[in-house]
């Protein structure tokens, strides 16, 4: 027999034993003691109520025969019914059932559904027969009390009231019935009365009208019960037309893990069909036994499409070895679902011959396993074989030489660094190009030294064609610090537009403000207007995203309106003025005020300075704030405007 009690199973399917578990949890014993006569002595005065509680409590703990007469007594009171039954329930002794039985034929209600399962804690005997006229009763929850008691006794006879009342039990006393049917026959296996156990476990299943976790419980227990003589069973219930019946089978082949149950599901698998061989090929996976991993290999390669993908995830979740070798050949087939499902199986097998068959796929004559194999270094994290991706780089295949250069920026470390630079040394496709540049854009980011890898960058630019020079410009923006900056503003310099035209936009993007020199050079300096509109924009946001203090910021924007020439390059200094709450700042906007084209900026920017600077400028703010009022158009800006002067007094 298995040693999982087959009880905390059913409890877990029956809603019913839920308020027999509520009404039996013991509260917490009390720390304080008092001899047993005291006690008793309260129970028998006109104590409180709290303390004739506490004086139950404590009985649990040292009473003895001669507290059951004043228990008794407060059986019929439902407000001490609980503690009283408490602490009965914790004395030996013939007395006490004795006193619990009597008072059967005069409660009524909560109060008798409480002595009932206390019977049953005690396991008294006695009690069988005046329980079994209890299931008569015209209260549901006494006759369910009186079923559940009969179970946890467990006798021969109180089985036998149970078998003989389970045919006429009403519906809704099925469930309680059949579950205290399923006590008794875990409580007569323990003690070793097998034959017993599997006649009422039989009852269960064959009664069709029975709820239907009834009966499954029922099979469960009569399975792991059997031992070895359970496959017949396990057998009809996985061929039983009852999906429950079905799958409590395949749920007992898991809890019992021997192979030869997962011999009875392999068995079984040729007659079954949809969920259910879903459900049976899952559970072949989770065995992971060699007759599971012989039966799921042959049925990853041919049938049903969707079965075949269920058995490639079952394999690949025994995690065996034998599976490495179906799946790397499933790799290769047409329909990518299913060399998809086998990438995937490869990749969370951890047994060591799944590695070596990835790394082996990196020199495999077929292009498409080629790509494969990067692809699951990759999810692997293969470390160890990222030199063998950067060779892969250089494949006559561009679909492997672009799939080993998206992994060479997944998994590339520092160290690979300048090989993957000087190996784009000899790169002429474009796009190839650009997944180097990524990689190492990655690697530098993730590398924490930037005077390093700004060194590797500017050796390899200084002997790289213009195209690819001007390509890796761009990473050094992603590595910043002094020594990118600097080759940048060389590249500034270059002859060829190209790669000019790289190192303006790198500034653009630069990571934080110390570009905004440069860029403001290249303002005052461009040809081009284009080249110009870039380097004034890029050096506006630059200026406001940065972290610079406000005085340094509201310099950078009046070195940008001294050079402002298009409305543009007003309207994004008039933003970036508007960002600072000082006088200063208010003072740089005012002339654009008189300026037509600019005036409805310039008042926002105002405004906006103008509601975060104390009252006490007052005399700085109501000039601008009236020369507002004369200038916009805009209703919301004239009636924000009106509102602050009013603030001020004005």
């Amino acid at each position: 027999m298995n040693s999982k009690p087959l009880l905390s199973f059913v409890l877990s399917l029956l809603l019913s034993a839920t308020a027999l578990a509520a009404d039996t949890t013991p509260p917490p014993t009390p720390l304080s003691r008092l001899p047993e006569g005291e006690l008793i002595q309260i129970l028998n005065s006109d104590a409180s109520e709290k303390e004739k509680d506490d004086a139950c409590r404590q009985l649990a703990v040292v009473g003895s025969q001669a507290a059951v007469p004043a228990l008794a007594r407060l059986l019929a009171d439902e407000r001490f019914n609980h503690w009283a039954r408490y602490a009965l329930e914790a004395i030996p002794g013939a007395d006490v059932d004795a006193a619990l039985r009597a008072e059967l034929t005069s409660l009524r209600g909560r109060s008798l559904v409480g002595v009932v399962g206390s019977l049953g804690v005690r396991r008294d005997k006695e009690a069988v027969k005046p329980l079994a006229r209890l299931l008569a009763d015209d209260d549901l929850e006494v006759v369910q009390a009186a079923a559940r008691a009969l179970g946890s006794i467990a006798s021969p006879d109180s089985i036998k009231v149970l078998q003989t009342s389970m045919p006429r039990a009403s519906i809704v006393n099925q469930a309680a019935v059949g579950e205290a049917l399923l006590r008794g026959a875990e409580a007569t296996l323990a003690i070793g009365k097998t034959k017993r156990a599997f006649s009422i476990y039989e009852q269960l299943t064959e009664m069709t009208q029975l709820p239907t976790q009834v009966r499954a419980a029922a099979l469960r227990g009569e399975i792991m019960a059997r031992g070895s003589k359970g496959k017949t069973l396990l057998k009809q219930s996985l061929a039983s037309p009852e999906y429950e019946l079905f799958a409590i089978a395949i749920r007992v082949s898991l809890e019992l893990r021997r192979p030869d149950m997962t011999k009875v599901i392999v068995e079984s698998l040729p007659q079954l069909s949809g969920d259910r061989e879903l459900a049976a090929l899952k559970a072949l996976g989770a065995l992971g036994d060699d007759c599971a991993v012989s039966a799921l290999l042959p049925l990853t390669k041919t049938g049903d499409k969707s079965m075949r993908l269920a058995a490639i995830q079952a394999a690949a979740a025994t995690g065996k070895p034998a599976v490495v070798p179906v799946m790397v050949e499933l790799l290769g087939e047409a329909d990518a679902d299913v060399a998809n499902a086998a990438q995937d199986a490869l990749a969370g097998i951890t047994h060591p011959t799944a590695a070596a068959a990835v790394e082996a796929l990196l020199a495999n004559p077929s292009a498409q396993l080629r790509v494969a194999g990067i692809k699951l270094v990759g999810r692997r994290r293969m470390i160890a074989a990222v030199p063998d991706l950067l060779k892969a780089a250089g494949d006559p295949d561009q679909t492997v030489r672009v799939a080993a250069l998206n992994g060479l920026g997944e998994l590339g470390s520092p160290s690979m660094l300048r090989p993957l630079l000087q190996f784009a040394l000899g790169l002429s496709d474009a796009k190839e190009l650009e997944l180097a540049r990524d990689a190492a854009r990655t690697i530098c980011v993730r590398s924490g030294n930037p005077s390093e890898c700004s060194s590797a960058i500017v050796g390899v630019c200084n002997k790289a064609p213009p195209a690819t020079k001007a390509m890796f410009l761009s990473v050094l923006g992603a590595v910043g610090g002094p020594e990118a900056l600097e080759a940048i503003r060389l590249a500034l310099s270059d002859s060829h537009p190209e790669v000019h035209d790289a190192a303006v936009r790198t500034l653009t993007e630069w990571p934080d403000s110390t570009a905004a020199p440069a860029l403001l050079q290249v303002i005052g300096t461009a040809t081009k207007n284009s080249e110009r509109d870039l380097a004034f924009s890029g050096f506006i946001n630059l200026v406001r995203e940065s972290s610079a203090a406000n005085d340094e910021k509201l310099k950078s924007f009046i070195a940008a309106a001294n050079l402002a020439r298009t409305l543009s390059d007003k309207r994004l200094v008039l933003a970036g003025l508007g960002d600072i709450s000082s006088v200063e700042s208010l003072r740089a906007v005012t002339p654009y005020l008189s300026e037509a084209e600019v005036a409805e900026d310039a008042s926002a920017s105002a405004l906006r300075i103008a509601d975060n600077l104390s009252p006490k400028f007052a005399g700085e703010i109501t000039p601008v704030l009236t020369q507002v009022l004369r200038v916009s158009k805009s209703e919301p800006m004239l009636e924000k405007a009106r509102n602050r002067l009013k603030q001020l007094g004005q």
